[in-house]
């Protein structure tokens, strides 16, 4: 059997996620189905290029910030994580205030808690690896041009 841990333990846990989320820059959200209620992190804030309003998120304030040509696919991948009440996974550009575009993948967890439907979530800035994806093609295509001629 597994001791019981300490408020203490429970208090350096939660500083060492915290920590260790800051570092890697990935944003956590709670998004509860039954009531569209969304949490975000200070992290979700800074990937959406947007400041804390502090409590609760408006569901559109995600899909507003959805590039107009990933938009349908987003929706359709979290609706049919609702309706299959699983695992949510996506990935999509987000526009930030400023006009530029961020690439970001998400990820999360279904669960249910007091009959609610809730997602746990993460999501993090994947823009480096898309670009360099997209620059791997194009320099070969033309090494693939090159070696033809």
């Amino acid at each position: 059997m597994k001791p019981v841990r300490s408020e203490q333990e429970f208090q350096n846990l939660v500083r060492r996620l915290e920590l260790a989320l800051d570092a890697s820059l990935i944003g956590v959200w709670e998004h509860d189905v039954s009531e569209d209620a969304l949490i975000w992190d200070e992290q979700m804030f800074r990937l959406y290029g947007r400041d804390d309003p502090g409590g609760p998120v408006e569901a559109s304030l995600w899909s507003n910030a959805i590039h107009p040509d990933d938009l349908a696919g987003a929706r359709a991948d979290f609706a049919g994580a609702v309706a299959a009440k699983g695992d949510y996974s996506s990935q999509y550009r987000v526009l930030l205030p400023n006009g530029a575009i961020r690439h970001l993948r998400s990820r999360a967890h279904f669960f249910e808690e007091n009959g609610h439907g809730i997602f746990i979530g993460a999501e993090w800035d994947v823009t480096a690896d898309v670009l360099l994806n997209r620059e791997l093609a194009t320099q070969k295509q033309i090494a693939e041009l090159r070696a033809a001629e």
